[in-house]
């Protein structure tokens, strides 16, 4: 989540999850926005706090981030490009289908969050997109709110993957 009015970021530790992440402070470092922690004792932050702190730099709307391994999008994401606008819900909350990007390495990598930021760039109004093999991204005024974004791709790319299984055709945006 970025600290408003400073370039700072809280982030999950590395090798942590959501639940260790307590109001206490535990489970969460302060970092700047090139991944510098604040405290030198406190944990090392997430894998993700470049591509974190990238958006952060590149996209003053971006008040909080949520990024999971969540399994209908990483399948999906080995299907397609991108994730389409798959119900009328969809087009009310996405408002346009959600990239996908590659990456080479288990992080996302300085060049690659330049080229993912990019592409973002070129959308209006992007609150999500999907990282290949890797999991999900969804942004957000709040943790909150970032978190029901991730749970709602998440859904999608449920909804994706079961109709492309049983046949059935994607969503047309037609009755």
């Amino acid at each position: 989540m970025r600290i408003e009015g400073e370039e700072l970021m809280i982030i999950s530790a590395s090798g942590g999850s959501f639940i260790d992440c307590e109001t206490s402070g535990s489970g969460w470092v302060i970092t700047d926005f090139d991944a510098v922690k604040k405290d030198k004792n406190a944990a090392s932050p997430s894998k993700e706090s470049i591509l974190h702190g990238y958006l952060y730099k590149q996209f003053a709307n971006v008040k909080s981030i949520v990024h999971c391994h969540s399994p209908w999008v990483i399948t999906w994401a080995n299907i397609a490009d991108e994730l389409p606008l798959v119900s009328w819900q969809a087009t009310l909350k996405l408002k346009s289908p959600v990239p996908v990007f590659s990456q080479k390495q288990p992080a996302v990598s300085a060049n690659e969050c330049e080229i993912i930021c990019d592409s973002l760039k070129r959308m209006s109004d992007f609150t999500c997109f999907i990282l290949r093999e890797h999991g999900l991204i969804a942004t957000g005024n709040s943790a909150i709110e970032a978190e029901h974004q991730a749970e709602f791709l998440e859904e999608c790319a449920q909804i994706a993957v079961l109709k492309t299984l049983s046949g059935a055709p994607l969503f047309t945006g037609k009755a």
